[in-house]
């Protein structure tokens, strides 16, 4: 079990390229993970821990594709997470987030984002200029479905809303 980001990840294990720490009790990162040649990650799990914040600079100098946070305690995500070129999937389920940044629309190969059972009542204009096609939004605070995400409407094919305290559907839906 590890509070802090075990040493040996960090200077021993430079061809790494699935980092997978899960169910445990970590709870601060490093600042990134380029300062100790760990630069052919392109997986990162790190569920079920107890990670409130995410440097700004976590993803620089990777190539990651995959970034899976679920279960642990963020409030936010930093905007330079977002201007990661290379990001495709990003959970971040069941935490505490109650807004997005606006720098997702940096995130131009973003297809999948999955934020259920967070706190969030809106999203960010900007999330209409990406690419998301799976957009997961389950157990949030909304009380409407918001009408940015009408704005993805060319390349959105699932929106997963459940558990939400509707009232009415935009018209154009």
């Amino acid at each position: 079990n590890y509070s802090v980001f075990p040493k040996i990840i960090l200077s021993d294990m430079k061809n790494m390229r699935f980092l997978t720490i899960n169910n445990g009790p970590l709870n601060s990162l490093p600042n990134n993970f380029k300062d100790h040649e760990l630069t052919k990650i392109n997986k990162i799990e790190l569920n079920h821990n107890n990670i409130d914040a995410i440097p700004e600079k976590f993803l620089g100098g990777l190539k990651v594709t995959k970034l899976t946070l679920a279960s642990n305690r963020l409030s936010y995500l930093p905007g330079s997470v977002w201007g990661h070129v290379h990001l495709v999937y990003v959970d971040l389920s069941n935490n505490n987030i109650s807004e997005m940044h606006i720098n997702i629309e940096k995130a131009k190969t973003l297809q999948s984002l999955i934020l259920s059972n967070n706190t969030l009542t809106t999203l960010p204009k900007q999330i209409g200029n990406t690419n998301i096609i799976w957009l997961i939004l389950n157990e949030n605070n909304f009380n409407a479905i918001p009408r940015v995400v009408l704005d993805l409407h060319d390349t959105l094919y699932a929106l997963r809303f459940g558990h939400q305290n509707i009232s009415y559907l935009p018209e154009n839906i």
